[in-house]
């Protein structure tokens, strides 16, 4: 991922607050940072959906959410290995929520209208981490696609 891009997200948002190690938002938001960014090019929309996507799934505050993205932009700037994201998830959530995580992938790639290979590469990377049966991965994306 573009270290300039993740740059640029963790410096629209104020200094990332401190969270507990682990804290399953943040790992959700580092990977969805990483799927806005992974094609070199974030919208506007790109991140306004990010934040819409946290503040629902996790109902949240508007001002919590942005912390939360910062938070995880920050983690996916110091990160090597998408497992540093993964592990926490599945540590803390159920397997539905694993699918939740995945759905907001391709939420988020999908909110310019088209998946690119790389986009499609990181969520299936991503799913296949968290234990995402192929069959739910590729019926979340036509949801999506339909939608």
């Amino acid at each position: 991922m573009s270290r300039r891009f993740i740059d640029v997200i963790a410096g629209l948002l104020r200094p990332a607050p401190r969270f507990p190690d682990g804290d399953h938002r943040v790992a959700a938001a580092a990977l969805l940072v990483h799927a806005i960014g992974v094609d070199g090019d974030v919208t506007r929309r790109e991140r306004d959906r990010l934040a819409g996507l946290v503040e629902a799934r996790f109902a949240v505050a508007p001002r919590l959410a942005r912390d939360i993205i910062a938070a995880g932009a920050a983690r996916a700037k110091e990160s090597v290995d998408l497992t540093d994201f993964t592990h926490p998830l599945k540590r803390v959530l159920e397997p539905s929520g694993l699918v939740g995580v995945v759905d907001m992938l391709w939420d988020v790639v999908l909110v310019d209208g088209r998946v690119r290979e790389l986009e499609e590469s990181f969520v299936w990377r991503v799913a296949e981490l968290l234990g995402v049966p192929s069959s739910e991965i590729v019926a979340l994306r036509r949801r999506r696609e339909d939608a």
